[in-house]
């Protein structure tokens, strides 16, 4: 999943992780949209003045490099954490591997996923 596209609002985050405990997605990836140089998503907003920085360290898709249309870079980044630990929370676990045909192997890759975001600091956008 990539939160951040410019007809993204506010909801999406919460729509995003409904979709996913209905489709269960035996892995679902949780990404921050960046605009890497080069592309014309870059040049877009280059031209828009949306780009905040041109560390690019930060261009790693966990961090907001831009601002957004619809929301703060700050709220893109909170949402993508929620969801992120929302979709990673035991019960979201179990029900996507019980329904996924392979169930060990989905599991502990669900449960690696799970230590490293539970793991992770908050980073700023």
């Amino acid at each position: 999943m990539i939160f951040g596209f410019d007809d993204h609002d506010e909801g999406i985050f919460e729509r995003t992780v409904r979709y996913l405990e209905t489709c269960a997605v035996s892995l679902p990836t949780f990404h921050i949209l960046t605009p890497y140089p080069g592309t014309a998503l870059f040049s877009q907003f280059q031209q828009e003045g949306r780009l905040l920085h041109t560390d690019w360290q930060r261009y790693d898709h966990g961090q907001v490099v831009y601002r957004p249309k619809l929301m703060s870079p700050e709220r893109l980044y909170q949402g993508w954490h929620d969801a992120r630990r929302e979709a990673y929370r035991w019960p979201a676990i179990v029900g996507r591997v019980m329904q996924s045909p392979g169930k060990g192997v989905n599991l502990l890759y669900n449960i690696l996923r799970r230590g490293g975001i539970y793991g992770q600091e908050k980073k700023a956008p």
